[in-house]
């Protein structure tokens, strides 16, 4: 390069250092009128990349060398918007550009000048070129080993998903020849990979009965319709399974059918199960059909839990008004509180409980006797019987008792304590037996009622047949002296025994107002001569 030639760079690169803000702000207004990715940037972020720019392009130029753009790109400034190669390509062309606006006028003076700064200009940003796509290629053989690790694992996962699966899975071509075949396979149908692999799918699983039905749904496969089904299939061992089918139809690139892969599972034992639960329901369904009991699980806080279909109309509420409220938000609260208390009962004690209770339903008052069993820690099952019908029966089987027992009661009062017309005006009530409140009372009011409905006027009390005469006694048959007198009848005292007289007076009682005889008949005698009845001797 002459001496006016070095120079002229010399001034060039003065021009352009003088320049540093004019070229920031002409590459800042290019990138914003550009269609790259940095023209939306914040207009701070912005005027920060076109500045960094500048100062890298000055320095490239300055050291004609393009190791500080280089540098830029290295330290990730550029690339952490998101930019494509077309965008960092871009953003240099315009740098170069509004570079080259910068400069032209110095340049106009000399040609010599020019081309050796335009030269040497590109040979800085074609170094950044390079670079550039040197790491977009690396970029992209990253991508693709990524892409490639990625899909050989999601072979192998795959891979490992078909060797592993429960499920048999096999793959078979139009004409329904068997390309693959699982170890499941092996295992639910008996044939060996090797057998299975090439053989027609139908003719070796499938018995002639099933055969129109799966033909049918391979048919749909190769349509392009994918079908699933369940239906009888055959094992190596010759042994019938029924197995669940779940198709898909394969396709090559351009959409066309190339066959279908089925999975498949031996559903045999799942279905007689089943069919096992079916035949325990419906026994089950029976049985509560045939229940005259009501049967409900209730949790620990009173919850309805379940509640059998059994007698709905003795239920408090609908089963579906009562399935998960508690009892007290479907009944009065004393109700609730008693049978809240008896399942707690039963959960703490692990014991059965018996309880007998009413309740109001539908159809009026119901009782119930219930037996109350804990289910698990917080549930219990309640097994209650209607026993209205019972409970009515035992009432009026006591009601009728107890009213042969107060007949018995009044016919033994009217034996134990007989009134015995002697004749007109005279009357006698031999005593037998103990004398205790009670029957002292009856004493009274049936001797009594005996003079007043008789209008006797002599009633004779005979005690002969008392075994004890004691206070209370004696002060019955006083008090009954009295009252009879008050009727204007006397009391003869009669069957009085030595030792009874030895009582009498020894409890100092007044008898002075009672006539007494020793002996019944005497008794009677002294009563007749008394109203003037002669006895025949």
């Amino acid at each position: 390069m002459s001496d006016m030639a070095e120079q002229g760079m010399l001034d060039l690169l003065h021009a352009i250092d003088t320049g540093a803000e004019a070229l920031t702000a002409l590459i800042d207004a290019a990138i914003a009128d550009s269609n790259t990715v940095y023209r939306t940037l914040p207009p701070a972020q912005r005027h920060d990349l076109a500045e960094k720019l500048s100062v890298s392009l000055r320095e490239a130029i300055d050291l004609n060398a393009a190791t500080p753009l280089i540098d830029l790109l290295q330290s990730g400034e550029i690339y952490r918007y998101g930019s494509t190669f077309a965008d960092t390509q871009a953003l240099f062309a315009l740098t170069r550009r509004e570079l080259m606006k910068l400069v032209r006028p110095h340049l106009a003076h000399s040609a010599d000048l020019a081309v050796v700064f335009v030269d040497s200009l590109g040979h800085l940003l074609g170094a950044v070129r390079e670079y550039e796509v040197e790491r977009a290629v690396r970029e992209a053989e990253e991508r693709n080993l990524k892409q490639t690790q990625e899909l050989q694992a999601a072979i192998y996962r795959l891979e490992q998903s078909y060797l592993t699966s429960p499920l048999a899975t096999l793959e078979a071509d139009t004409q329904g020849v068997i390309t693959r075949w699982n170890p499941a396979a092996e295992r639910i149908f008996g044939w060996p990979a090797a057998e299975a692999i090439g053989r027609n799918a139908i003719e070796l699983l499938v018995p002639g009965l099933a055969r129109e039905h799966v033909e049918f749904v391979v048919g749909a496969l190769l349509s392009g319709e994918a079908t699933n089904s369940r239906n009888e299939n055959i094992r190596k061992d010759g042994k019938l399974i029924t197995c669940q089918w779940h198709n898909a139809v394969l396709r090559d690139a351009d959409g066309n059918v190339t066959g279908w892969l089925s999975q498949t599972e031996d559903i045999t034992e799942q279905l007689r199960a089943e069919d096992s639960l079916h035949e325990r329901t419906a026994y089950l369904q029976a049985i509560f059909n045939a229940m005259n009991d009501v049967v409900m699980v209730i949790d620990s806080n009173g919850v309805y839990l379940d509640i059998a279909p059994t007698k709905p109309e003795l239920i408090y509420a609908p089963s579906q008004d009562l399935i998960g409220k508690r009892m007290h938000n479907a009944m009065p609260a004393e109700h609730a509180d008693r049978y809240l208390a008896v399942i707690q009962r039963v959960l703490q004690y692990g014991e059965p409980q018996q309880f007998i209770y009413e309740l109001p339903v539908q159809s009026g008052i119901v009782w119930f006797n219930a037996t109350i069993t804990r289910l698990s820690d917080q549930s219990v099952l309640w097994v209650a019987r209607d026993m209205t019908d019972q409970r009515q029966g035992e009432e009026e089987r006591i009601a009728l008792q107890e009213q042969v027992i107060e007949a018995q009661r009044q016919a033994l009062r009217e034996l134990s304590t007989p009134i015995i017309p002697i004749t007109d005006g005279v009357v006698a009530m031999p005593l037998i037996g103990s004398l205790d409140s009670m029957r002292i009372q009856q004493v009274m009011e049936t001797l009594l009622e005996g003079v007043g409905s008789t209008r006797a006027e002599t009633a004779i009390l005979d005690i002969t047949g008392v075994p004890v005469v004691d206070t209370q006694v004696a002060d019955a048959l006083l008090r009954a002296a009295r009252a009879v007198k008050l009727l204007g009848a006397q009391v003869v005292l009669t069957g009085i025994r030595p030792e009874v007289a030895q009582t009498l007076v020894g409890l100092g009682l007044d008898l002075s107002g009672i006539t007494t005889r020793a002996t019944l008949q005497s008794g009677i005698a002294f009563a007749l001569a008394a109203s003037g009845v002669k006895l025949n001797t």
